[in-house]
């Protein structure tokens, strides 16, 4: 086959040597093992790069393809088909010569992509040009960007890959797979459908950095409060609408290019100044919350279910999108909610309380888990599992999905899905509780205490020790003469049931300050919306505190605030003591501080 590629000239007509790479394209993966295949793969390699340096015009390399003849464009696709099955099969024995050639050919069609953009949507040439290079782009991306031995690929490859070729590639590709989803969200036909499909594929391996520093057109909005900067604003408002696309690869190419992000917009959410409200909320990202209006299609869908009660949705349904889209941007709120720091966390989880929507997530999810995933409960409830952009749909895809989120939802907010349970009917409450004891407690419980004892999340001052049978966490707090050993155990029903803390053990402490102390960590692990080192982190605050000498707030007796962190900021203008806000509202409305009393004396 080879020979008949070297020999053939010219290399166009039906017995050339682009009609023997076609037949070779077509058997390569049927030839047993790929060390036995070494020769041939680097035999033909080597004969296209011949081509490449005696025909100039052969390879469409930043040119109109529309323009090219369609001999030109078929030799190209079987050329791109041929990189990727080397690529995908004999990607270690690539020389840096072969790499540079693969990487600098990945470049150039993008770019002739781009020079051709005016004819993809009429063209079917150049939608499968287009195709042919997204799949040889995520071939070659997942290659380079998995977790292989470095020492396999040529020196500097990875540093070329990450700092030259894939900020072009990706610089052209996702303005690209944007606007095509964009401009195509009804009356899909089949090559559309398959464009948008490899589009999606090929920017789910866009590095998070691309992503920050795309080159999308600017799009603000005059009612956008956030304060994030311009260009993670125009990010939102482009990519988020996507999630609700008909086309079920589109939505999630969405959602991994946001999540690829999400970790980075807390930083630019400002913590509230003390403020004599009671409460304050603060609103997550206006394009995510704009998505979660369709939740109450949802409901609308399964208001004649009870909860224990299963909704089956089919793929290729509107209702099938309306859910994954759902689902998908749950997903990404509590990936932003457990970025974002304990005091804003409190803050939002205000503003789900206030607008009902952690409540609505639930009555939704629990109609969309099956009723009883006894067959493969471990891998409905993974932490791994995700949609596969490549995979077909199926019906397993929304209740695997729903099973995920809800897991997801019991680690990161377990406060406020422990008060939705508590508010339900009897019949739920028992429900909730056994399927909830029964598919994900012990995962849960497994993941609070395995990593509880790694050194890197050790805290200072603080020695953990677990006992994982009996789902325990053994924290001991030491500074100068004090000592306190602490015992937290999680409940059968973790994080519905009550957390427990019992003291084995106190040294320089009085049974009155160790009782208060007690309480407050109680009720920092009962109702803040974290993991076990979230409220051990919260309490140690509050200890750490009381030896720097600062007051306890004279209303709840705690330095830090149970609920929303804050320190005693608020001076008594009689006493000069320090309260925080939310207790004084909490306790008396618009009285003077004076006329509290005893409190004051």
């Amino acid at each position: 086959m080879v020979a008949r590629m070297m020999s053939a000239e010219p290399i166009f007509p039906v017995n050339g040597g682009i009609q023997a790479l076609a037949v070779l394209n077509s058997i390569v993966t049927e030839m047993g093992e790929i060390e036995s295949c070494r020769d041939l793969f680097e035999a033909s390699m080597s004969q296209i790069m011949t081509w490449k340096e005696d025909k100039d015009d052969l390879l469409l390399y930043s040119s109109d393809v529309g323009q090219s003849r369609s001999d030109i464009i078929f030799a190209n696709i079987e050329i791109m088909k041929f990189l990727q099955q080397t690529v995908n099969l004999v990607s270690i024995y690539l020389t840096d010569k072969e790499w540079d050639f693969i990487m600098c050919s990945v470049v150039s069609f993008v770019q002739s992509i781009e020079e051709s953009v005016e004819r993809l949507p009429t063209s079917v040439e150049v939608q499968i040009f287009t195709c042919t290079t997204c799949r040889l782009l995520t071939t070659v991306a997942s290659c380079l960007q998995t977790d292989v031995e470095k020492a396999i690929f040529p020196p500097n490859l990875l540093t070329e890959w990450n700092e030259f070729f894939s900020e072009g590639i990706f610089g052209a590709l996702l303005p690209l797979f944007v606007k095509t989803a964009e401009n195509h969200t009804e009356s899909i036909t089949g090559q559309i459908y398959l464009l948008l499909k490899s589009l999606s594929l090929s920017v789910c391996q866009c590095p998070k950095q691309q992503v920050l520093d795309h080159k999308l057109a600017a799009y603000l909005k005059a009612d956008d409060t956030s304060g994030l900067p311009n260009s993670l604003q125009t990010l939102l408002n482009h990519v988020c609408p996507l999630l609700s696309h008909d086309v079920r690869e589109v939505q999630l190419g969405a959602f991994h290019l946001l999540y690829s992000i999400i970790p980075e917009l807390p930083q630019y959410e400002k913590e509230s100044k003390d403020s004599t409200e009671e409460e304050v909320s603060r609103c997550p990202p206006q394009q995510l919350m704009t998505i979660l209006v369709d939740g109450s299609k949802l409901e609308v869908m399964s208001s004649s279910l009870n909860v224990d009660q299963y909704l089956k949705i089919s793929p290729f349904t509107d209702d099938y999108t309306l859910a994954l889209s759902y689902l998908l941007t749950w997903r990404l709120l509590l990936y932003f909610f457990k970025s974002s720091t304990a005091e804003i966390r409190q803050e939002y989880a205000i503003y789900f309380r206030q607008t009902g929507l952690v409540h609505q997530f639930l009555s939704n999810i629990y109609r969309l888990m099956p009723d009883n995933p006894t067959q493969d409960t471990k891998a409905m409830f993974d932490r791994n599992f995700s949609l596969n952009v490549a995979s077909a749909a199926t019906e397993k895809d929304i209740p695997y999905l729903s099973c995920y989120v809800y897991r997801h939802a019991l680690q990161t907010v377990p406060a406020m899905v422990r008060t939705w349970w508590k508010e339900q009917d009897r019949k739920t409450i028992n429900y909730v509780d056994r399927f909830t004891s029964k598919h994900v407690s012990q995962i849960l419980c497994t993941e609070e205490i395995q990593p509880v004892s790694k050194t890197d999340i050790q805290l200072e001052n603080i020695t953990i020790k677990t006992r994982p049978i009996t789902r325990e966490v053994i924290a001991t707090y030491s500074l100068e003469e004090v000592t306190i050993e602490m015992v937290i155990a999680l409940p059968e029903n973790y994080p519905l049931g009550t957390i427990t803390v019992v003291s084995e053990k106190r040294v320089g402490v009085s049974a009155a300050t160790w009782d208060k102390w007690l309480l407050q960590l109680n009720v920092f692990l009962q109702y803040q919306n974290g993991s076990i080192i979230d409220g051990l982190r919260i309490w140690k605050r509050n200890i750490d505190k009381r030896f720097e000498g600062v007051e306890d707030c004279m209303i709840c007796f705690s330095v830090i605030h149970g609920t929303n962190y804050q320190l005693p900021r608020l001076t008594c203008k009689t006493c000069k003591k320090k309260f925080h806000s939310a207790c004084l509202v909490s306790c008396v409305d618009k009285v003077p501080f004076c006329m509290l009393g005893k409190l004051c004396r």
